[in-house]
């Protein structure tokens, strides 16, 4: 209640203050207000104190105020679903995630407003219900704002097979869906295909069944950016199996380390890629450095960790790296050297095909980095 009272306070300026006795005032008298008033009141106090403020001053704000009786939590309801872009983190076990998702479908004051959805659905040792998937597509198609929607299945057969006939059997379509984010899911074809409008595909690779999830990605006309993660680090056979599906991108982003290989000896892989307009690329190199742990216990870990990668034999100045880029592909425009260890630069070809070092910084973080994603 203390941060409530604060925020209440605060919301009005000097000259409206009114000289009050020091008697507290009485303990039911927001109740006493009309829901017009309080309405007011709601306004006022969750306006952002920042404009990037995190965590979010009005989220907070609305939480506290919600708690102070029935009437007020349901005026605070409606106004938390009136936020600019309402989103919203899931990550449950399939069993209880059946639940939300019917939840999601008695609650269209929420569903109808949301515009992202990112979801994790862990396994658990029991079967997944016959509902689990059925309930997931009823709870999407009740999203007519939903524009980014993540999805995580830990890689578990069952649940993915689940999910799949109920799209299959529905036929359901998310026409609204610009960003999708399909981690560890075998054969994503099935949320590709529900989302006609998709603009952008985030994914992590090599997984389970990709050719099968790229092979759909080669015939979307519409798609104009893949976002690729490669955890175990990118080598050359890599870049030649699946850069034959992203064909059709006009902007493609490969994070990961590089395995053992000098990059700008990885360019020629890029020449088919007729479209291909802007292209990130991580220059860290792959070590190994798994008996690293046995020697330190502390911060000097991590830091050894990139002492190595500094110093690796592979590694090459920028400016061979974009060059070789740009020969290979002559339809790239941009090229963004990407590392969280070294300087980070962008590279841009001028319309009269000379090549300048736009911008150099320092330690850079990907633009999803921390699992952000937006059209």
């Amino acid at each position: 209640m203390s941060s409530f009272s604060d925020d209440l306070m605060s919301s009005f300026s000097d000259d409206q203050m009114v000289s009050l006795p020091n008697s507290s005032p009485p303990d039911n008298f927001l109740e006493r207000l009309s829901n017009e008033c309080l309405l007011l009141i709601i306004d006022k106090v969750t306006l952002p104190k920042h404009a990037h403020a995190y965590p979010r001053t009005d989220i907070r704000s609305l939480k506290s105020m919600s708690l102070v009786n029935k009437k007020l939590r349901q005026l605070c309801i409606l106004s938390l679903f009136k936020q600019p872009k309402p989103r919203l983190f899931l990550g449950k076990d399939e069993h209880s995630a059946e639940q939300h998702f019917k939840s999601f479908v008695k609650a269209p004051f929420f569903s109808a407003n949301l515009v992202s959805l990112k979801m994790r659905i862990v396994p658990s040792n029991m079967a997944p219900s016959d509902d689990l998937g059925q309930s997931l597509v009823a709870a999407l198609t009740t999203m007519p704002k939903l524009r980014a929607l993540s999805l995580n299945l830990d890689n578990k057969e069952s649940t993915t097979s689940n999910i799949r006939v109920a799209f299959r059997a529905s036929k359901a379509t998310l026409p609204t869906v610009k960003v999708l984010e399909a981690c560890e899911i075998p054969n994503a074809a099935f949320l590709l295909r529900a989302c006609p409008s998709l603009r952008k595909f985030i994914t992590v690779y090599p997984s389970k069944q990709w050719k099968k999830t790229f092979e759909v990605v080669a015939t979307m006309s519409n798609l104009q950016a893949v976002w690729v993660t490669n955890e175990k680090g990118w080598k050359p056979g890599h870049f030649q199996e699946l850069l034959q599906y992203v064909d059709n991108v006009r902007e493609l982003c490969l994070q990961g380390d590089i395995y053992r290989c000098k990059l700008s000896n990885l360019a020629p892989f890029f020449s088919d890629l007729i479209e291909l307009k802007s292209l990130f690329i991580s220059t860290e190199q792959w070590v190994n450095y798994a008996y690293l742990s046995k020697r330190y216990f502390d911060d000097r870990y991590l830091d050894a960790i990139e002492d190595l990668k500094e110093n690796s034999p592979y590694n090459e100045e920028a400016d061979i790296v974009a060059r070789s880029f740009f020969a290979a592909c002559p339809s790239i425009t941009t090229v963004r050297l990407v590392s969280h260890i070294t300087d980070t630069f962008r590279f841009v070809r001028e319309q009269t095909g000379s090549v300048n070092n736009i911008s150099k910084g320092e330690k850079e973080d990907w633009p999803y980095s921390h699992r952000e994603f937006s059209d």
